[in-house]
């Protein structure tokens, strides 16, 4: 059993004995079957950092070598270089998989110089012989080639670069808004499929190994890649600007609680929870100025992709729903009101686009309402658990919407500094007096 599968088990003895499932000296058996976690290598991150390091100085003094001799030779020679470099880095990669497969510094090393050396030898290749193409064409090719050693390496670096590769080509290959719609379509496609190649990757790696650090980043690697996949698409096909605007709070409002569907969640899952709480929080500062709505106009979107949209948008209304009703049942209202956001987004896109101007006032309202409201309501609920986080959490949510406020308004330089000023002193207090009831309530 995985290492992550282990400590679920061992989390959840405590509440099977505690349901009366089994006894004590059931859960001890169980417990010792599956014994806690080994503490990590010492230096497991500085392997891989050295590792990476180490494989892009190799590669960065190949690439110097090569061009200092370029010139001097065929173009046979030229090919037969880059070929022979690119099955060097194959077999290193074979090596490290069957030799040392959990040996990081060496995975991460020939992964990440095995993904680079794809590109560099298409490159060279496509200038030995003049090679005419396009960078889609380019980048699409150089996917199709390492996403199988990224496979194999499981890389952290390798991951990000295959992640980075798809976005970078999802903009490039973008058509124009003039383009046939069946171009648009092959294009979405490609743009979801090489999303999608990417994010099962990263679910097999965080599978295997739900905690750590690692795998909280190739998560937010994973939604990362697939939510700017899906921000692309609908600019292909001309989604209206109030689409996309909401498009990003009901993406980052379920994802924001993700972590609350667990009684004991996984570390990939608090951090895929905190990178889109802040993502969220962005957001909501953008929509609540009444200007972010009013200059979402309508696009000339086809008749049918409209509908198509219409429905996405309501389907991932949804599903926010649904994740927020479920979290609330599970946690309580403080730990799902983030989750909520969906509610005033849908409403503020709805009013947008039937009112227009004015619908862009009552949008902006019910935002301000709404993120003064969950503000509140995460500070006091982390002032009354004395939790630093929400509590934090929670002011940040109320010191950035006032701070947009007042930059919003016609207030003096005197009336803003004293706002900024009481927002920092309240900062301050906050903390201390969680801090001080800590002390008081440690034993």
């Amino acid at each position: 059993m995985a290492d992550g599968s282990q400590r679920w088990v061992r989390d959840e003895l405590p509440k099977l004995v505690a349901a009366g499932v089994i006894d004590e000296a059931t859960a001890a058996r169980i417990a010792a079957q599956y014994p806690a976690d080994p503490p990590a290598p010492a230096g497991t991150w500085l392997r891989l950092v050295v590792g990476v390091i180490g494989a892009l100085m190799i590669g960065a003094g190949v690439i110097l070598v090569v061009a200092h001799n370029w010139d001097h030779w065929s173009t046979r020679q030229r090919a037969g270089l880059a070929l022979g470099l690119l099955a060097v880095f194959q077999v290193l990669v074979t090596w490290a998989a069957l030799r040392r497969p959990r040996a990081v510094g060496w995975r991460e090393a020939t992964g990440t110089m095995a993904v680079l050396a794809f590109g560099a030898s298409l490159a060279l290749v496509s200038q030995a012989y003049q090679l005419q193409g396009t960078l889609e064409g380019f980048l699409a090719t150089w996917l199709v080639c390492a996403l199988p050693v990224v496979a194999v390496t499981e890389g952290l670096v390798s991951l990000g670069l295959a992640a980075v590769g798809v976005v970078v080509w999802a903009l490039a290959a973008h058509p124009s808004w003039s383009a046939p719609w069946t171009e648009r379509l092959w294009t979405s496609a490609e743009a979801t499929a090489f999303a999608a190649l990417v994010a099962s990757l990263v679910v097999l790696r965080v599978r295997e190994r739900p905690h750590g650090v690692a795998g909280g980043l190739l998560a937010v690697v994973g939604v990362g890649t697939l939510w700017s996949v899906w921000m692309v698409d609908l600019s292909t096909w001309r989604a209206p600007g109030v689409v996309e605007l909401a498009s990003w709070g009901l993406v980052a409002a379920p994802l924001s609680v993700l972590a609350g569907l667990w009684a004991t969640p996984p570390d990939w899952a608090r951090m895929v929870s905190r990178a889109s709480s802040a993502v969220l929080l962005i957001v909501i500062v953008a929509a609540s100025f009444d200007d972010a709505w009013r200059h979402t106009a309508r696009r000339d979107t086809p008749a049918g992709a409209d509908v198509v949209l219409g429905g996405i948008v309501a389907a991932m209304g949804a599903v926010g729903l649904a994740v927020a009703y479920r979290v609330t049942a599970r946690s309580g209202g403080a730990d799902a009101v983030l989750g909520w956001a969906v509610v005033p987004l849908l409403l503020g896109a709805l009013a947008s686009t039937l009112l227009g101007d004015a619908g862009g006032v009552v949008a902006a309202v019910g935002i301000n309402a709404y993120g003064l409201l969950a503000g509140v309501w995460l500070l006091a609920a982390g002032f009354e658990r004395a939790r630093l986080g929400t509590a934090n959490t929670g002011l940040a949510w109320v010191s950035v919407l006032l701070v947009a406020r007042f930059l919003d308004s016609d207030l003096d330089f005197l009336a803003r500094g004293l706002g900024f000023i009481a927002v920092g002193v309240g900062f301050v207090a906050v903390n201390g007096t969680i801090l001080r009831r800590r002390q008081q309530e440690a034993p």
